[in-house]
């Protein structure tokens, strides 16, 4: 896969350039100081085998490779001051073996197997970050680091029917990573930034022209190892034909590890702890008159340990802008989820489904950097991308037409509530309820093997900020205020043929 796509989509707030003027935010407007600049390319391969050793048992392998190079380059602020602009260029190597024993008998089923992944991961970044209220003067960067990863994991799982109604899942996983990190810093502050194409997009050239650093360090931290035991166990019960409940308990763990984008010595040397969900979840699953009404509901509760998040602090005339993962504490989250899909005419199909999560941090252990809402704790916080309320309508009707293939005309619409988009919720960048509608006319052939017509994306233009930044503070002359906007509306006209 060969992307170029444009990596320069933030908008300023304030028009023209950043500067406010009381003017409403065009938010297909950009001043980004760079022309797009991305070359990413990714790769892989990958070889099952499957082998039956006899009517019942069958062993497989998966064995998968995986490549990703490129550099990006990002303007973080959408104006032609330098105000919070990085250089990522990354280069990644990943190889996967996992073999599986699948069983199929009368009363049970199982799967056991074996899971190795390796991981070599090289990150090169420049970051340039204004830290006074003078423009393109601030903090510089340079971080080269490499991280080694190996993954071992044993894992299995049974369903067991305990009678033709009931039937009891047992499960586990056990895992162990092992990381190895060096990282080779340099900072300064105070300096003068400079546009890429004046470096040529190249760090080296950078270090060349303006360097050396003021400061600079090398991190070889030992390597850590993070193991953990996952278990799973869960009932299903058939009420009738048509009603079904499940219940589960199951934990979840996202691996400890360094920090690549950390600039600072205690970030590159101490790495953060893994964070562990622990999931108890119900459910009812039915279907009525004939499957004409389908309504499920889901009700869990996640109760999470170490919570990981990524906290950041603007530049400062004697420091640096700071990015990195913290173990914030523990926090929960909680909510339902009702679907219902009903067919009341032949031809006429309407999907309907919402939700409602609640977030919050019960425990708060972390030491916030410096940010721009002032925040010392996260307690009282709801987390970031997390909207309390979801819900979403799709209506489908094949028209009553006397052609050799169907005519199908569709309409679907999704609604949810404000969130925050950083862990401080930032009332500058919320992004505010907001509904999206869309549509499609189309056509299938009598046989199903092509259809043609047009579908609408986003049929009123709704556009809002759905991540951005702030920094009032050492950001230049203006505030350093700027979002990244959904597509405006959006026609397609589509042919689509099976062989």
């Amino acid at each position: 896969m060969f992307d170029r796509s444009t990596q320069s989509y933030y908008t300023p707030v304030n028009q023209p350039n950043g500067v406010p003027s009381g003017k409403k935010t065009d938010p297909d407007l950009t001043w980004a100081d760079t022309p797009p600049y991305n070359s990413t390319e990714s790769f892989g391969a990958s070889l099952t085998a499957a082998y039956e050793l006899d009517n019942h048992l069958t062993l497989k392998s998966v064995t998968a490779w995986r490549g990703l190079e490129g550099p990006i380059y990002y303007d973080n602020d959408g104006v032609t001051a330098i105000k919070g602009d990085s250089y990522a260029g990354f280069s990644q190597r990943q190889l996967t073996q996992e073999f599986n024993l699948n069983g199929e008998y009368d009363r049970f089923n199982f799967v056991a197997g074996l899971y190795f992944f390796y991981e070599k991961f090289f990150n090169n970044r420049l970051n340039q970050a204004t830290a006074s209220r003078t423009d393109d003067i601030g903090s510089v960067s340079r971080i080269r680091n490499t991280l080694r990863t190996w993954s071992y994991a044993a894992f299995g799982q049974l369903n067991y029917k305990v009678t033709d109604a009931l039937t009891a899942t047992v499960g586990a996983r056990y895992t162990v990573d092992r990381r190895k990190y060096v990282s080779f810093v340099g900072n300064s502050v105070g300096v003068q930034l400079h546009n890429p194409t004046e470096w040529n997009f190249d760090p080296d050239v950078y270090e060349a022209q303006y360097g050396p650093y003021q400061s600079t360090f090398t991190a070889r931290p030992d390597p850590k190892n993070f193991s953990n035991f996952t278990p799973k166990l869960g009932l299903q019960y058939q009420w009738a034909p048509d009603i079904f409940q499940y219940a589960s308990y199951s934990k979840g763990f996202k691996s400890g590890s360094f920090d690549l984008r950390s600039a600072s010595l205690l970030g590159s040397t101490v790495p953060f702890e893994p964070q562990v969900i622990t999931t108890y979840e119900t459910g009812l699953k039915t279907r009525f008159l004939h499957d004409r009404v389908i309504a499920n509901i889901a009700v869990y509760y996640n109760d999470i340990s170490d919570f990981q998040v990524r906290a950041t602090s603007p530049a400062t005339p004697t420091q640096p802008a700071f990015n990195g993962v913290l173990n914030a504490g523990d926090g929960v989250s909680k909510g339902v989820e009702l679907e219902l899909s009903i067919a009341p005419i032949d031809g006429l199909r309407i999907d309907t489904s919402g939700s409602y999560t609640k977030t919050l941090y019960k425990s708060f252990t972390a030491t916030l950097p410096a940010n721009v809402p002032g925040r010392t704790t996260l307690l009282g916080l709801e987390f970031p991308l997390a909207p309390k309320w979801q819900s979403s309508v799709a209506i489908n009707y094949t028209l009553p037409i006397a052609t050799p293939g169907k005519w199908r005309i569709g309409a679907d619409a999704q609604y949810e509530s404000r969130r925050f988009v950083d862990i401080y919720n930032t009332a500058q960048t919320k992004v505010r309820a907001q509904t999206f509608v869309n549509g499609t006319i189309n056509y299938a052939g009598e046989d199903g093997s092509w259809n043609a017509g047009v579908a609408v994306k986003n049929i009123f233009d709704l556009r809002r900020g759905q991540a951005g930044g702030y920094s009032p503070n050492n950001a230049g002359s203006q505030v350093n205020y700027y979002r990244a906007y959904n597509e405006p509306r959006t026609v397609n006209i589509f042919i689509n043929k099976t062989f």
